[in-house]
């Protein structure tokens, strides 16, 4: 009897285990690993330079979520992508969001048209009024910044934002998180929907949230569009001023929007992006006190890290890698005062290449501080037990960004990629993370 329960108990086990595995395996199916000729394969995998289970607690609670299993009770899991232009534009970091099952939230969004810059595809901000923005990229902003990097500004009592999400459907929500600031407490936010519903801030879920400068509404059913409204504005800013000449005057009232979070507590995986155009690590050292606040309604459980390419498009002699290691434990600490089990990866820095002269003289030289960039990531990884997926190798080293231009993969300003680039990084980013996680569930 005791030999039969133990037979019936193993089977159970070896079951489950085989289980988990397929999930695993399920969850690594990705695009075709069929790569342009221009990608070196054999750097297309996640590299681990000290612990090669550096990333086991996002893994296991990973696992948790998509097997419904014990001991994480949690619903979702947050992954944060943090960096410059790369990650401002969308389409590397909604390519790798598009592929996550189950799928959570979109995560935040902020209003990029309505500051005259470019903005991810799968969300659109139509807006009235003029708005003023402030980025994390000056070395003095002109608001207090948070986890998006930048912050919309107005006194214009006619202005408005509508938010309008994309993708048939996926990102509807039925709560909207609204991030920013008043003037005075006569300034008041509210939302209008298509329905023609009014909708005001739920004071209960305000306070409850712990975050200073936050508004929190309920809708009365999922949506995909809305427009935010402010009451309390009186200055009628003239149509023909221009952006940079506008700032909200000392005597008029004003309103600082730093992002919207829309959520629908869906049972899945939120990819979060932030980044700004030409931002650094100094950048977001910028964006103090109110980024961990934020940060803290998004806990990240892995953070990915795509900050280098600017810290580094310097001449050699001016780039530091100790200052630039240094500055990146701090911006660790400060996540790890949010989540102190979050796990990290790292992106190198892809080649580049750095501009001379203008018109028919300009010619371009390669950005030696890439491998330094590289080398520093490794060390940083190896000190965290994080991951790194060497975009600098996988391209070729250095110099490899001419093959990249003629490919059509890469602009040629030697720096960004094409739409066609940021979807092959995405996908070689997205595969190498899910071959890591199905291999750490294989053993």
């Amino acid at each position: 009897m005791k030999t039969r329960l133990l037979t019936i108990l193993l089977t159970i086990i070896l079951c489950s285990s085989t289980d988990l595995v397929e999930t695993a395996r399920t969850f690594a199916m990705s695009p075709s690993d069929d790569y342009p000729s221009v990608v070196v394969r054999k750097h297309t995998h996640l590299q681990f330079p000290g612990k090669n289970d550096g990333l086991r607690r996002f893994y296991d609670k990973l696992h948790a979520l998509r097997t419904d299993t014990m001991p994480f009770s949690s619903d979702e899991v947050n992954i944060l992508h943090i960096g410059g232009s790369h990650v401002q534009g969308g389409v590397l970091s909604n390519t790798i969001r598009m592929q996550l099952e189950p799928s959570g939230d979109r995560g935040i969004c902020f209003p990029f048209r309505a500051i005259n810059t470019n903005s991810p595809a799968n969300y659109r901000f139509d807006y009235t009024g003029l708005w003023k923005g402030s980025r994390n990229v000056a070395k003095q902003p002109d608001a207090e910044l948070g986890l998006a990097g930048a912050a919309a500004i107005t006194s214009d009592k006619q202005a408005t934002l509508t938010l309008r999400m994309r993708d048939e459907g996926k990102w509807d929500f039925s709560q909207l998180i609204v991030l920013g600031q008043s003037s005075d407490p006569s300034v008041i936010p509210y939302l209008t929907t298509q329905r023609g519903d009014t909708l005001w801030a739920d004071p209960i879920l305000s306070k409850v949230a712990d975050v200073d400068g936050i508004w929190v509404y309920q809708l009365f059913s999922p949506d995909s569009v809305v427009t935010l409204n402010l009451k309390g504005l009186t200055r009628t800013v003239k149509p023909n001023i221009q952006r940079q000449d506008y700032l909200p005057l000392e005597d008029s009232h004003y309103f600082i929007l730093r992002g919207m979070i829309p959520t629908s507590w869906r049972h899945g995986i939120t990819y979060v992006e932030a980044g700004i155009n030409g931002a650094s690590l100094e950048s977001w050292e910028r964006c103090n006190y109110h980024f961990e606040q934020e940060l803290s309604l998004l806990p990240p459980d892995l953070v990915i890290f795509g900050i280098g390419i600017n810290d580094a498009h310097v001449p050699y002699n001016e780039f530091n890698p100790e200052v630039f290691k240094e500055r990146y434990r701090q911006l660790i600490q400060r996540i790890r005062t949010v989540n102190p089990d979050c796990c990290f990866i790292w992106i190198t820095n892809n080649d580049s290449a750095i501009r001379h002269g203008r018109g028919r003289r300009r010619y371009y030289t390669p950005n030696q501080n890439g491998a330094r960039v590289q080398t520093a990531m490794k060390q940083l990884a190896e000190e965290y037990d994080g991951g790194v997926i060497d975009v600098f190798a996988l391209m070729g080293g250095l110099g490899s960004a001419e093959k990249w231009i003629k490919q059509d993969l890469m602009k040629r300003d030697h720096i960004h990629f094409t739409k066609e680039g940021y979807e092959l990084i995405g996908n070689i980013i997205y595969k190498a993370i899910a071959e890591d996680y199905a291999k750490y569930y294989d053993n």
